[in-house]
């Protein structure tokens, strides 16, 4: 999984980061999921039904944003856009056939679940 979780070493200046990827899944499958994004270490929010448009319509999907802390040692926007590709790849690896994770990217430290300032969240795409 390429240096994603690499420990720093004591010449490193390591810079932090939250990486979050959203996350749609079928909600018969959800519990499962859910179970093995935390036992890999992600933070995980589901979207409350009143936050969804149309609940009769997305009634059977859960939404869920998926979170992971990640240090680096270059804080430039080909490395955040790297990890942000190798938190979706390993959410995709865990979400399986029955989920996709549909972006990943960078998220401010103040983010509250499914609240965005912008309409396009910069995000790398699946």
């Amino acid at each position: 999984m390429g240096e994603l979780f690499r420990p720093a070493t004591s010449t490193e200046l390591m810079h932090v980061k939250r990486i979050m990827g959203r996350v749609c899944l079928h909600r018969d499958d959800a519990d499962e999921i859910l179970s093995a994004l935390r036992e890999a270490g992600y933070v995980v929010a589901v979207m409350p039904l009143e936050f969804q448009e149309d609940p009769d319509l997305t009634g059977s999907l859960e939404y869920v944003e998926a979170t992971r802390t990640v240090s680096f040692a270059s804080d430039t926007r080909n490395e955040i856009d790297r990890l942000s590709g190798e938190v979706l790849d390993d959410i995709q690896r865990i979400v399986g056939p029955t989920g996709i994770c549909t972006d990943a990217g960078p998220i401010d430290a103040g983010h509250e679940p499914f609240q965005y300032d912008t309409a396009e969240w910069t995000a790398v795409r699946h």
